[in-house]
C-alpha cells in the first residue's frame, strides 16, 4: 500500500468513528434495551438469556452486550463507543475485499460509502443491531475471496470463512441465505466439491453448535428449536400474511431507508462496470443478502443495513470508472443520489428533533422518566412488569427484574395467550410489586393500530404503508376483551400511584396493594 493511501484509509476509519460521536448520548432504542437487559440479567444474577426473555433468536447479541458491560461497564455511552470501534473494523475488512477484487483506489471509495451510509440512523446505524451482525459476515466474504483467489490459504480460508458466517448466524438467522449462497458456489466451481464444502459446513457449525448445546440445556433440544426456527417462521415471517402487504411495506422501507437511491445508482451506472466474474459474483451476493433480510417479514428500515457491504463495494467500482468518464452530467447525477439519504436524514432529524429522533418512538422520552420513579421510591428487590410498553431498557435502566420474560407488545397481540397468563399473574401472589401501563383506551388503540386492518382498498393500502399494522396477530379481535379483562383485573389488586405523560401519551404506574381483595 502506498503511503498516501494508507494515510486515506486511516482517515476513512477514523472519520467512521467520528461521524458516530453525535450519537453516543442517545437514549436507547427498543432492541438494545431488550439485549441490555438480557445481559445485565446473566451477568448480576446469572439468568439465563432464553429465561429473562421471550427470545426467538441465537445469543449473539446479549452475549456481545454482555461483554460490552463486563469491559466498559453497563452504560449506553459504551454500547456507542464500542459498536464506532467495531464498524471501523468492518471499513476495514471492506477495503480489503474491495483491494483483492478490484484495485485500491475503488477500495478506498468503497470503504468511504460504508463508514458514511451504516452510520446513518435510518438504517438503525445508531444502534448496534445489524452493524453488530455485519462485522463477522464481511470477515466472512473477505476469507471466502482468499480461497477463491489464493492457493496457498485455500482451506484454511474457507474453514474461516465458515466460521465467520456461523459467528454472522449467531447474530442473526438473516445471514443464512448469504452462508448458502457460498456454498451454492463451492458447488459449481470447486473440482473438490464434498471436501470444500465439508470445511466450508465445519466452520460454520462451530460456534452455532455451542450456541445449540448451550439452548438446549437452556430449553430443551424440541423448544430450542421451536423458539429459534419455527414460533418466527410460522408467526412473523414473510410466510405469514398476504403478498400483497409484504409489498407494500418492502416499497415503503426500501424508500424511508435511502437504499432505492443508492439502488438507482447502481442500476444506472451500470453499464460502466466490466461484465466480468467479480462482477456477477457480487450481485449475486447481493441477492443472497437481499433474501435473508426478507425473510423477517416485518420490513423494517434497519433490515436494509445487511446490503450494504456489497452495495457498497459496487458503488465504489461503478463511480471510479463513471468519474473518469469526466461527464458533468454523470457527475451531477451521482452527487443527487448520493445526498439524497442523507437529505432524507437531515429532514427527519429536524423533524423529530435531533440525531436520536427520540420523538419518533414516545417511549425514548417516557422511559426516562418512569425510570426516575421507579428509582425513587422502588426498593432494589421490586419487580414491575410494562404491559404493551415495547421499551425493554425500562428494566434495564431502573435495574429491576421483569414479572414475565415478555418484552415487546408484540408478544401479546401476535400471541394472545400470553394476555391471558398476565392476567392469571395479577391474581396470584407472585404478582409485580409495581406495574406500568397506558389507559385502558389507549391500549385498546394500540391493539386496533397494530392488528386491524378494515376500510376500502384504499384505507388498508394507507394503514398498511402508514401505520403500526401486522398480520400476525392470531385470532383477532380477541386480544380486545383480553385487554378489557386486564383492566378490569388490575384495580383489585393494584393502586394508581402516578401517571406520567409525553404529549398525548399517558403511563398509569400502579404499586400492589398490601391486602387482596377477594
Amino acid at each position: 500500500m502506498k503511503l498516501n493511501n494508507k494515510k486515506w484509509l486511516l482517515s476513512i476509519i477514523l472519520f467512521s468513528i467520528l461521524i458516530r460521536i453525535p450519537y453516543f448520548n442517545c437514549p436507547l432504542f427498543m432492541d438494545e434495551g431488550e439485549y441490555a437487559y438480557q445481559a445485565y440479567l446473566w451477568l448480576n444474577e446469572g439468568i439465563n438469556f432464553y429465561k429473562s426473555h421471550f427470545f426467538n433468536m441465537l445469543p449473539g447479541f446479549p452475549l456481545i452486550y454482555a461483554f460490552i458491560f463486563k469491559t466498559f461497564g453497563p452504560k449506553a455511552p459504551s454500547l456507542r463507543f464500542f459498536l464506532a470501534i467495531w464498524n471501523a473494523a468492518t471499513v476495514f475488512f471492506i477495503y480489503l475485499i474491495a483491494k483483492r477484487l478490484t484495485n485500491e483506489s475503488i477500495a478506498l471509495i468503497s470503504s468511504f460509502f460504508y463508514a458514511c451510509f451504516s452510520a446513518l440512523p435510518l438504517i438503525r446505524g445508531n444502534i448496534g443491531k445489524e452493524i453488530f451482525m455485519l462485522l463477522p459476515l464481511t470477515i466472512s466474504l473477505y476469507f471466502y475471496i482468499l480461497y477463491l483467489y489464493n492457493d496457498n490459504l485455500k482451506r484454511y480460508a474457507l474453514f474461516l470463512s465458515g466460521f465467520f458466517s456461523g459467528l454472522a448466524i449467531v447474530f442473526k438467522q438473516s445471514c443464512l441465505p448469504p452462508c448458502a449462497f457460498f456454498l451454492i458456489f463451492i458447488c459449481l466451481k470447486s473440482p473438490n466439491k464434498i471436501k470444500d464444502i465439508f470445511i466450508f459446513l465445519l466452520g460454520l457449525i462451530l460456534p452455532i453448535f455451542s450456541c445449540f448445546i448451550y439452548g438446549s440445556f437452556s430449553l430443551g433440544i424440541k423448544d430450542f428449536f421451536y423458539y429459534t426456527i419455527f414460533c418466527r417462521l410460522n408467526n412473523a415471517s414473510i410466510f405469514c400474511g398476504p403478498w400483497w402487504y409484504h409489498f407494500l411495506r418492502f416499497l415503503r422501507s426500501i424508500i424511508k431507508s435511502g437504499i432505492i437511491y443508492l439502488i438507482i445508482l447502481l442500476i444506472l451506472g451500470i453499464r460502466f462496470i466490466k461484465k466480468e466474474f467479480v462482477f456477477y459474483f457480487l450481485i449475486f451476493y447481493l441477492f443472497f443478502n437481499f433474501l435473508g433480510i426478507s425473510l423477517g417479514g416485518s420490513w423494517y428500515d434497519h433490515y436494509y443495513a445487511q446490503l450494504l457491504p456489497p452495495l457498497c463495494i459496487l458503488l465504489g467500482w461503478e463511480i471510479f470508472y463513471l468519474l473518469q468518464s469526466k461527464k458533468m452530467i454523470n457527475i451531477l447525477v451521482i452527487f443527487i443520489l448520493l445526498i439524497l439519504p442523507f437529505f432524507q436524514y437531515v429532514l427527519l432529524s429536524l423533524h423529530f428533533g435531533g440525531f436520536c429522533c427520540k420523538s419518533f418512538y414516545p417511549e425514548c422520552n417516557l422511559t426516562p422518566k418512569i425510570v426516575s420513579y421507579l428509582e425513587k421510591n422502588c426498593n432494589n428487590a421490586s419487580e414491575i412488569y410494562a404491559f404493551l410498553y415495547s421499551d425493554p431498557s425500562i428494566y434495564f435502566l431502573s435495574k429491576k427484574k421483569s414479572a414475565l420474560p415478555y418484552l415487546f407488545k408484540s408478544a401479546f397481540l401476535f400471541y394472545p395467550d400470553h394476555i391471558k397468563e398476565f392476567t392469571k399473574l395479577i391474581k396470584s401472589s407472585k404478582r409485580p410489586d409495581y406495574l406500568i401501563t397506558y389507559s385502558e383506551a389507549e391500549s385498546i388503540i394500540i391493539a386496533n393500530r397494530v392488528c386491524e386492518l378494515k376500510g376500502n382498498i384504499f384505507d388498508k393500502i394507507q394503514t398498511v404503508l402508514y401505520g403500526d399494522f401486522r398480520p400476525f396477530c392470531k385470532d383477532y379481535p380477541i386480544q380486545i376483551s383480553l385487554i378489557k379483562q386486564v383492566f378490569k383485573t388490575i384495580p383489585k389488586y393494584y393502586m394508581q400511584v402516578d401517571n406520567i405523560s409525553f404529549r398525548d401519551t399517558i403511563t398509569n404506574i400502579w404499586k400492589k396493594k398490601t391486602e387482596e381483595k377477594n
